[in-house]
């Protein structure tokens, strides 16, 4: 099988608009500024909301990269920061954008697609008869523009001249790591010599209804490993990861970030099979941790450095830290999770710490991650909090999963 490295990497949310600025506030340990979901309080109270929660909605992003690509063709504000993304990660790969229509390179999407448009519907639903909602053209396009994740990904085609279509994966959570086991499985193959993983996913109000109907949403507190967590706060960002054949980078006398080492994955409930909860089993965990150790045959203790999901559900969380228990107790790697600061990022969290990986891999060292509240297991697990940590990493393991029961885990290794 050929080794894959990770070659671009970039960024957008409202917590940084590139993987440079991603880095500075880690250090400074800036907490990304949230503002509440409904503006119009008789719009929370439609919804039948007794409070108003916070998220990250990528409002100004949206209006300033609309503006830049416009004249590009490309309409969709998302798809006009997915273009900046990609253009940052590219340009950080040192390739140009002509790149993505080669016959060597495929387009991969972390991401759940078009999300239904709930205001626009319930307006429909209040102005017309129950028989004209289903027989009304308005509605049915509606229906269709919101639910055709074609309307997306063929604006972004078209922008990049795609030779082929983008391929969409998702699960959940879990989605940004799945996609790129899917592109890292046709690179090893020697199908492909390049692969862009897209990781995304807006904060919709369908999303937000969605969330708060499995009472998920935080009312206060959005602290991951903390007891006093009540919540997710959740958060709209894009990543890309440019994923190349170790070949192709070494023909071309490029310095990858890093390796992609093995990648394992696994479906699991804490529930019945068809009532999914938010809490994968901690055996669960363990049990995929431990299978790609095995397939990559590792030990434990050669693991340096962990980036658990830390979503700020106390029984996920939980789950997280009894099997980082489980496993590392002996060898005590250090941990950092950077959720807390960012916002809960959703289907594109995973590849975000892909920007850590890189600093610690390039930089020797472990950025801290802030915390306004004392974390749990922190007289057991080695969670970097207080002091940036002078370390030279050659083995991270990078943990996610989903709320469909999905877990990714997958080692990415410092360039030899």
């Amino acid at each position: 099988m050929k080794s894959v490295a990770v070659t671009g990497l970039g960024c957008v949310s409202d917590f940084a608009w590139s993987t440079r600025e991603f880095v500075d506030n880690i250090q400074k340990k800036r907490v990304v500024d949230f503002t509440p979901v409904f503006s119009d309080k008789a719009l929370q109270g439609f919804f039948g909301f007794s409070f108003d929660p916070d998220y990250a909605p990528l409002t100004d992003a949206q209006m300033t990269f609309s503006k830049d690509y416009k004249k590009r063709g490309v309409t969709d504000p998302r798809i006009a920061v997915m273009a900046n993304v990609t253009e940052q990660c590219l340009e950080d790969a040192g390739v140009n954008t002509s790149i993505l229509a080669d016959e060597n390179c495929r387009v991969f999407w972390g991401a759940p697609g078009n999300q239904p448009d709930l205001k626009h519907f319930f307006a429909h639903l209040h102005e017309s008869e129950k028989l004209d909602v289903l027989l009304k053209p308005k509605i049915k396009a509606l229906q269709a523009r919101n639910f055709r994740n074609g309307s997306l990904t063929k604006q972004f085609e078209n922008a990049f001249a795609l030779k082929y279509p983008v391929n969409t994966i998702f699960s959940a959570c879990s989605s940004s790591l799945s996609a790129m086991m899917a592109a890292k499985a046709m690179l090893q193959q020697g199908k492909i010599e390049r692969a862009l993983v897209l990781s995304w996913q807006e904060v919709s109000t369908f999303d937000i209804l969605f969330m708060s109907g499995i009472n998920i949403l935080a009312k206060q507190n959005f602290l991951p490993f903390c007891q006093e967590s009540d919540g997710i706060k959740p958060s709209f960002g894009i990543s890309a990861v440019l994923l190349e054949s170790v070949e192709s980078v070494n023909n071309r006398d490029a310095n990858p970030h890093f390796l992609l080492g093995e990648m394992q994955a696994a479906r699991a409930f804490s529930g019945s099979q068809n009532s999914p909860s938010m809490s994968v089993p901690f055996r669960a965990i363990v049990k995929n941790i431990n299978a790609l150790l095995e397939k990559s045959e590792r030990l434990a203790e050669e693991i340096d450095l962990i980036y658990p999901h830390g979503n700020g559900l106390k029984a996920s969380d939980q789950a997280e830290a009894m099997a980082m228990e489980k496993i590392f107790s002996q060898s005590n790697p250090y941990v950092a999770n950077y959720t807390g600061q960012t916002g809960y990022l959703l289907a594109s969290s995973g590849a975000f710490d892909f920007i850590m990986a890189s600093d610690a891999f390039n930089q020797d060292r472990v950025l801290p991650f802030y915390s306004s509240k004392k974390l749990e297991f922190s007289d057991r697990i080695n969670f970097v909090t207080d002091e940036m940590i002078r370390a030279k990493p050659n083995m991270i393991l990078k943990n996610s999963i989903g709320i469909d029961g999905s877990i990714v885990s997958c080692l990415l290794e410092r360039v030899a």
